[in-house]
């Protein structure tokens, strides 16, 4: 196995723990009493481990030349973006955790994840380097926060955000979106051109 196949491989574990943790936190409700104040840190982890799946993804993409290469680009360096600002604001809650329903960092962050990997779909898509599910995972996930937004404004938090806050089994659902496309990552075809037997 080469050097980024192995790197890709990597990415896709992390980004299954972090899509696993994302859903537990969120969803289930168990990482935040278990860790207390632990769980800053390991929060900011999960926003590393989704910003190394979209360069996982992004090497998946690699190969191709012209626009998916050019996309996955802008994509992985949104998905950077966006969790630099999850770092910041887990920082800042760290310091201040009353900031929780005030501080725009984190919506900020997720945004950029999902506009990252909505541009990592489509470079995968045109670059023809997926197949099967493994395809349509990275659109999925950039796909599934705008949607899950707008449902949670318009049913839950009444066009404004505040206490007590979105639902958390709807966004922590998006975890396990990150988790399945983390297993695509694991154990797919690393790259490889569709209809290209392994070297």
């Amino acid at each position: 196995m080469t050097r980024p196949a192995y790197a890709i491989r990597a990415a896709g574990v992390g980004c299954g723990l972090a899509g696993l943790t994302f859903f537990g936190d969120l969803a289930l409700h168990r990482v935040s009493p278990l860790l207390g104040r632990g769980y800053y840190p390991v929060a900011a982890l999960v926003g590393i481990g989704f910003a190394v799946a979209a360069f996982g993804v992004r090497r998946v993409a690699v190969g191709a030349r012209g626009w998916p290469r050019a996309l996955g680009a802008a994509g992985a360096a949104f998905a950077a973006l966006g969790a630099l600002l999850w770092l910041a604001a887990f920082a800042l809650l760290a310091v201040r955790p009353g900031a929780r329903f005030t501080q725009k960092l984190t919506p900020g962050g997720s945004l950029l994840l999902a506009l990252g990997m909505l541009a990592l779909g489509a470079a995968v898509l045109g670059s023809r380097r997926a197949s099967g599910w493994r395809r349509a995972a990275p659109l999925l996930v950039g796909a599934y926060f705008p949607l899950q937004l707008v449902l949670q404004l318009a049913f839950f938090l009444g066009g404004r955000d505040g206490v007590p806050g979105p639902r958390g089994e709807l966004l922590g659902a998006w975890g396990l979106l990150w988790a399945w496309l983390g297993v695509g990552l694991a154990t797919g075809p690393a790259g490889r051109p569709e209809g290209r037997a392994p070297a």
